[in-house]
């Protein structure tokens, strides 16, 4: 008989019991109330911050400080139940037989939800960073700190001018009283031109607000992901079942291959999904020559790369940093497939440069892969309502790798050797 850590591996009933034990226990603490009161606490800390940053508080600091306070007791709920989940799964029990493989499977996915978790967790402090204090992207010019700037700004000059703006957005403007003269006339015309200018700036700020708040509301979803496809974050192969959803999004990602290569005439983009969709694995290699001649942004990238590093260079071997580009839809039919192919991508030159003349092939790389609910990537379609009236999240594309029924791979190609003279 085996005792270790107390556990008689024999004995059947005694392992049943305890991985049944186990099982209840874990569950209790990934599908516990305080799992639900940090996911509450986050909800409403969001909601508040986003009312509050929206708002004309005279004091900024007060009013986001409750708010932020909620969420910080948020994440540090979640993040508790995530350090006492990880150290439950260190529970001393070695499982035995197939019952025991079950409940490893079992602890092992729980294990994935948490870390899956814990990393949205962190993207969403990083995406309200940005977007509620306004410090980098979109959170400068069109996030909440900008929208709130410049609607103050707003109130001010309407002050100044002796108007009022409404909640609504109208412009209200003082009467004046006196009497009637030619000089009264033409400020009152000034007046009513102010007006104007004003009720459109209003009206721009009231479309952008309201289309920010469309796209908050969107990136909450991107970042925290679905039922569906949040412990896609680990990017590991083959470690769910696939389900119902999955096979849904498999079908209609099928069916934007063929709109692809039947109704654009797409064959690389086409492939490109189809290979994922196949599951292989297996990396694909791509020619950059015919990319250079296809994709205008690219050979402008390359010829940049030439001038302002490799003709600077002294003479002998050189091979330059990995670059990234990407193809501009606006640049045509063949620019907007690869746009659908790869997207951005990673590029380099490599070879030689003797005196006045440089030798160098090109070489491109890129992991086909889909976008995990951390990295806030949007949503994928082909133009408008999407191919064939689709619109799919990239994590639930990025989900069917780890149901194993696609496939992330790597793409690649090298050049032949080009000679020119500087």
């Amino acid at each position: 008989m085996s005792r270790d850590h107390g556990y008689d591996y024999l004995d059947d009933d005694m392992v049943r019991r305890s991985l049944a034990e186990h099982e209840t226990s874990l569950r209790r603490t990934s599908r516990g109330g305080l799992v639900w009161f940090g996911a509450l606490l986050l909800l409403v800390g969001i909601v508040w911050l986003v009312v509050a940053a929206s708002a004309e508080p005279e004091n900024a600091l007060k009013a986001v400080a409750p708010p932020a306070a909620v969420l910080v007791l948020g994440v540090v709920a979640v993040t508790r139940v995530y350090y006492v989940g990880r150290r439950k799964l260190g529970h001393p029990f070695i499982w035995q037989g197939e019952a025991g493989q079950a409940a490893q499977k079992y602890c092992d996915r729980v294990e994935m939800d948490f870390d899956a978790l814990d990393d949205e967790v962190k993207a969403l402090r990083k995406f309200l960073d940005t977007e509620a204090d306004g410090g980098t992207g979109r959170g400068g010019v069109k996030g909440l700190a900008g929208l709130k700037r410049r609607a103050e700004n707003l109130q001010e000059e309407a002050r100044e001018a002796g108007m009022t703006i409404t909640d609504s957005g109208e412009v209200e403007v003082e009467p004046v009283y006196g009497p009637e003269s030619p000089e009264s006339g033409r400020l009152a015309e000034e007046r009513e031109r102010t007006a104007d200018s004003l009720a459109k700036r209003v009206r721009t700020l009231l479309d952008d607000a309201a289309e920010d708040d469309a796209w908050l509301a969107q990136s909450l979803k991107v970042i925290f992901g679905t039922v569906d496809n949040f412990e896609t974050e680990n990017r590991k192969f083959g470690v769910v079942e696939a389900t119902a959803k999955d096979r849904k999004v498999h079908n209609q990602l099928n069916n934007v291959a063929a709109y692809f290569a039947v109704a654009k005439g797409w064959p690389t983009a086409a492939g490109l999904v189809q290979h994922y969709l196949d599951a292989s694995g297996k990396p694909v290699e791509v020619v950059p020559q015919q990319m250079m001649d296809e994709i205008p942004a690219f050979r402008k990238d390359v010829a940049g790369t030439l001038d302002s590093d490799v003709r600077k260079r002294e003479d002998g071997p050189f091979s330059t940093e990995w670059s990234s580009t990407a193809p501009d839809p606006a640049d045509g039919d063949s620019s907007t497939e690869w746009y659908y192919a790869l997207n951005h991508f990673q590029y380099r030159l490599v070879g030689e440069k003797e005196g006045d003349e440089i030798t160098y092939h090109v070489e491109v790389k890129k992991r086909y892969d889909w976008g995990i609910p951390s990295e806030h990537r949007a949503t994928v379609s082909g133009g408008g309502p999407g191919p064939m009236g689709m619109d799919l999240e990239q994590a639930d594309i990025a989900h069917l790798h780890s149901a194993r029924t696609a496939r992330d791979f790597e793409v690649s190609g090298s050049s032949d050797d080009v000679t020119v003279t500087s």
